[in-house]
């Protein structure tokens, strides 16, 4: 089972969450997660689970009278770590006028190949919750060779290529990133 919900949001409405990892597969370990630590820190970017499979949900979510105002590549681990991604988004596309939404740490977003398929869904947010090196390492505990900057720099080319609606989620943590400087 690789979808769950719908369920409320405050951001999305009505969301189902389509789950493209393992349980707790990131890029970060981020103090914030209500998932608790990650157990699976990796850049690798796989088809965890097969696309024809996610695909055979939804359209049986949707055969079965499934409705949603989004449908949300979240869930337990970073959707962009799935290869595959933008062909759930592209496929889930053709099945339904609901749109597509990405929600993304953004940590990967500084390859051109995660941009292209980001670009297909109708809303991307972006975390984003450190405006220093030493904050991020704090805060999100990243995977080797997942930089802010990396961060940074592929979120402004997503802003630039993109047509649709770009989100930034600032996780603000009292006494680590809430002082008027870090803000």
């Amino acid at each position: 089972q690789r979808l769950f919900g719908p369920v409320p949001s405050r951001r999305l409405g009505w969301s189902l969450g389509v789950d493209l990892t393992p349980i707790k597969t990131c890029t970060l370990d981020c103090v914030f997660c209500q998932l608790g630590r990650t157990t699976v820190k990796t850049t690798d970017r796989r088809e965890y689970v097969p696309v024809t499979e996610v695909i055979a949900e939804i359209a049986a979510w949707l055969h079965g009278g499934g409705t949603a105002d989004y449908i949300t590549l979240a869930g337990a681990g970073e959707p962009t770590l799935h290869s595959r991604f933008g062909d759930v988004i592209d496929q889930t596309r053709r099945l339904t006028r609901i749109p597509v939404a990405l929600l993304t740490n953004g940590t990967l977003l500084h390859l051109p190949e995660v941009r292209r398929a980001a670009c297909q869904a109708a809303v991307v947010k972006v975390t984003l919750s450190a405006g220093t090196r030493g904050l991020f390492s704090q805060i999100h505990r990243p995977c080797r060779g997942v930089t802010l900057s990396h961060l940074l720099e592929g979120a402004r080319q997503l802003r630039a290529e993109f047509t649709g609606q770009l989100w930034l989620e600032v996780f603000l943590l009292w006494g680590i990133n809430s002082t008027p400087a870090d803000v």
